[in-house]
């Protein structure tokens, strides 16, 4: 299947975003093809996607909600979190807003696609927005090569990754919740210190992996040198 795939990255300026905005609409008269447009948009659509200081204006979130219709643009079935972006703060400097989306034309209706995914952010302040894709066979082979190649230490990021999770997706139903952002902030150091842990211990297997293959390409490179000088 042959589609346009375009990444967004907005600026922080209203004004940037306007020409980012007329650039999307020429676009989607020259796109013939499945069109799928995702990423940080820096601007929600409506004003209840945003929580805490400063209330969107029309102004904002107009212009962006006539920009996606004329685009021939709709919004991807998405599930998970809600809002995908908070900026870490506690009490009334705290902001949450769903900024993060997938958008998609109407040849991607007829596509294999069947959702997208606004999956916990872990130690970003950003929701990756993850497609979900028919992959049954893939999963099913990935699944015994996995069982042999994760260590102890994965199955423990593993574990502090879902408590992570578990207070990120309590914070979508509480986002003022200081109690909870706390409880965050320490399961953030848990799973960062655990997933530094891994990568040390990921990078030693490779470097093993490595010498072994060395090893055998030098008693191979030797075999072969013993075998020509026979024939010699």
């Amino acid at each position: 299947m042959n589609f346009f795939l375009t990444i967004i990255y907005a600026s922080n300026a209203l004004a940037e975003r306007y020409k980012l905005w007329e650039w999307l609409v020429d676009c989607s008269k020259r796109v013939n093809d499945a069109w799928y447009v995702m990423g940080d948009f820096n601007n929600v659509m409506y004003s209840m996607e945003r929580l805490g200081r400063g209330i969107p204006h029309p102004r904002e979130t107009a212009p962006f909600v006539v920009v996606i219709q004329v685009a021939g643009l709709t919004e991807m079935n998405t599930i998970g979190l809600f809002y995908t972006w908070d900026n870490k703060a506690q009490g009334h400097a705290r902001i949450v807003s769903k900024i993060n989306r997938c958008f998609i034309n109407a040849s991607w209706l007829h596509s294999q696609v069947t959702e997208a995914v606004a999956a916990n952010h872990t130690i970003s302040d950003h929701c990756p927005i993850v497609v979900k894709w028919k992959l049954n066979l893939l999963k099913n082979r990935l699944k015994p090569w996995a069982k042999t190649r994760f260590s102890q230490m994965h199955h423990k990021v593993s574990e502090a990754k879902e408590g992570l999770y578990r207070i990120q997706r309590d914070l979508q139903g509480q986002p003022m919740n200081n109690s909870l952002i706390l409880e965050e902030q320490e399961a953030l150091k848990t799973y960062s210190r655990l997933a530094q842990a891994e990568q040390a211990d990921l990078q030693q297997r490779s470097s093993m992996d490595w010498l072994t293959l060395v090893d055998r390409c030098t008693a191979f490179y030797h075999n072969s040198k013993e075998t020509q000088e026979q024939y010699l």
